[in-house]
């Protein structure tokens, strides 16, 4: 089962879509940087789960094939005999925890995930860590001769130099998590050794920078299969109905060929979409979005 975890764990990094075939499936998303009880906390992954994602789209046996050095048949498997430990646990402890990712908890209305609130998944933010901020109090001193509650001159300022001073890192913190350091990998992997690192000096020099995101933006695709090789994908194009062929192509990611029936620049449009496409064709009611 700790290979289940491993897997998964690393696959998160870079997607935010991992199914469990037979058990279910991982969705997560960017979550901003938030504060609570006085800590800072960076940018992270939200994950949530759905029991009901159990379709094998070959992703988490594509992994296991290269972190077990197994072919693809025998890495899925594997991916079995995991599942029915992790399940064998729940129907006997109830409780399981899923390494960094949260728990898992059998209850009479199914399995119910709770989530960690702190994960390294998003690269943008690793090595980044909560930081505490305490408050600042000031401290009286009273006076023998005339009992008058006062501040002396040296508490006034080593208050103002502290005051400053915790200004100043809170600054250097908002800096970090609005242009985080990037980590760059070949293989979703942070023990890579590529990485550069960049700093926004002035503020005339941030605001072309965002417009020339907004502008590249993204490609969000409706991906209705996934496949080990072209020929499959095609194959599998080749044997739908007339109205989703002439729609469909295929995109090499990553060493999947991935069969997309739609792709929009906007993900709340592509959101959109796929739940009414979901609801109109069962036959595609795993289908989920792949952001390029």
């Amino acid at each position: 089962m700790q290979s289940l975890i491993d897997n998964i764990e690393t696959l998160l990094y870079s997607h935010n879509f991992i199914v469990i075939p037979g058990f279910g499936g991982f969705v997560a998303e960017i979550s901003g940087a938030f504060e609570s009880d006085g800590t800072f906390y960076p940018p992270h992954k939200s994950i949530g789960f759905n029991p009901s994602l159990t379709y094998n789209d070959g992703l988490l046996a594509q992994q296991y094939a290269e972190s077990e050095n197994v072919g693809f048949n025998e890495a899925n498997g594997l991916i079995q005999s995991d599942v029915q430990e992790l399940t064998n646990a729940l129907n006997i402890w109830k409780h399981v925890r899923f390494g960094a990712l949260g728990m898992l908890h059998k209850t009479e209305n199914g399995i119910i995930f709770e989530p960690s609130n702190q994960n390294t998944f998003l690269q943008s933010s690793y090595g980044l860590v909560p930081v505490f901020f305490p408050k600042i109090e000031a401290k009286e001193e009273v006076s023998e001769n005339t009992n008058v509650a006062h501040f002396t001159q040296n508490n006034e300022r080593s208050g103002s130099n502290l005051f400053y001073k915790t200004v100043a890192a809170v600054a250097v913190i908002l800096l970090l998590i609005m242009f985080p350091i990037r980590l760059i990998d070949s293989k979703s992997s942070v023990n890579n050794t590529l990485n550069e690192a960049s700093f926004v000096p002035v503020a005339d020099t941030i605001i072309p920078q965002i417009e020339s995101m907004v502008e590249s933006g993204y490609t969000y695709n409706v991906i209705i299969g996934s496949f080990m090789t072209k020929e499959k994908a095609l194959q599998f194009i080749d044997e739908l109905p007339p109205t989703y062929k002439d729609e469909c192509r295929v995109i090499d990611v990553e060493q999947r060929y991935r069969v997309s029936f739609k792709s929009f620049d906007s993900e709340s449009e592509c959101q959109t979409f796929l739940e009414y496409f979901k609801k109109d064709n069962r036959r595609f009611a795993d289908a989920w979005i792949l952001k390029n």
